[in-house]
């Protein structure tokens, strides 16, 4: 009990240190990235200013963020979290024709509408709280994927690009961008997990119904799991009442009869027995009777 009383708050300062480290590494790396964006990035065209505009209209943008190029990146990519920056490469206007620029400008406008900058530092938070978890990593690595195929399918539904010119698009910005490696919730990069949403895009998207279903289903299994994780916890934690009653010469445990077994009550041998004068004044008598045959055999002696 004591080295586990011990070992208890030593575990919980090494979790909760890995988890400020991790998440504090974090923050550090994405605020560096953020002042090298302010130091180096610079203004783009008024055609690609009002190209921007008009893509971000319509997708849904109320407000157009900061549209700006800089050779610290290689490929479009949106970040900050608060005051979020379009990046695009210095030769964008160069190297990409009108619609894959519209195309590009259209996927990183959806992240700013649809806030995935914020639901990826939320990912970040949880990760630090697991940071001793394989498993927390790989899930990061599969929501940073759902969330650039949610991405896609929202700039296809808008009618900005069609499939082929946005395929297009993302497989030019990985030939042309070099392979560069991000803080994690620095920015979100157009050419992430590029493999996994162009097979998705060949898919069509599941309808309502199924996204009902599967909805329901998920709920269903959580509320399952916590019921059966509360019902343990409270097992494990409050101690069994157990009632036993006895009927005649059978014995119930619970609710359940005990078979092969019997008991029998016997009565308490001495429950009858008080102090009786007559039984009193015979042990007076013999008492008195011992003390005067002693004192005899002492004058005798």
């Amino acid at each position: 009990d004591i080295a586990f009383s011990m070992l208890l708050p030593a575990l919980f300062f090494l979790w909760a240190g890995g988890a400020l480290f991790v998440f504090g590494l974090s923050l550090w790396r994405q605020h560096v990235f953020m002042q090298t964006v302010k130091r180096e990035a610079v203004t783009v065209s008024p055609r690609l200013q009002q190209v921007a505009r008009i893509v971000g209209q319509k997708v849904g943008l109320k407000r157009l963020p900061v549209i700006a190029s800089s050779f610290i990146s290689s490929g479009p990519l949106v970040t900050g979290l608060f005051r979020p920056v379009v990046l695009l490469p210095a030769w964008f206007e160069t190297d990409y024709d009108d619609v894959q620029q519209r195309a590009a400008l259209a996927h990183e406008l959806t992240h700013v509408r649809r806030g995935d900058l914020i639901a990826l530092q939320v990912a970040e938070l949880f990760v630090a709280c697991l940071w001793f978890n394989p498993l927390a990593h790989l899930a990061h690595r599969a929501f940073r994927t759902d969330q650039e195929a949610a991405c896609d399918a929202d700039v296809l539904k808008t009618g900005t690009a069609s499939p082929h010119a946005y395929g297009s698009t993302l497989i030019k910005a990985v030939k042309s961008a070099a392979q560069e490696r991000l803080p994690a919730a620095a920015g979100l990069p157009l050419t992430h997990a590029l493999k996994e949403r162009l097979n998705r895009m060949t898919h069509p998207a599941p309808t309502r119904t199924r996204r009902l279903i599967g909805g329901t289903a998920a709920g269903v299994l959580g509320v399952a799991a916590l019921i059966a994780t509360s019902s343990v916890t409270a097992n494990a934690s409050e101690p069994q009442s157990t009632e036993l009653r006895i009927d005649g010469s059978t014995v119930w445990l619970n609710g359940e009869q005990i078979k092969d077994r019997q008991i029998v009550i016997l009565g308490e041998p001495f429950e009858n027995m008080g102090p009786n004068p007559e039984i009193e004044a015979e042990i007076a008598r013999i008492s008195a009777e011992m003390s005067r045959e002693g004192a005899k055999f002492g004058e005798i002696t």
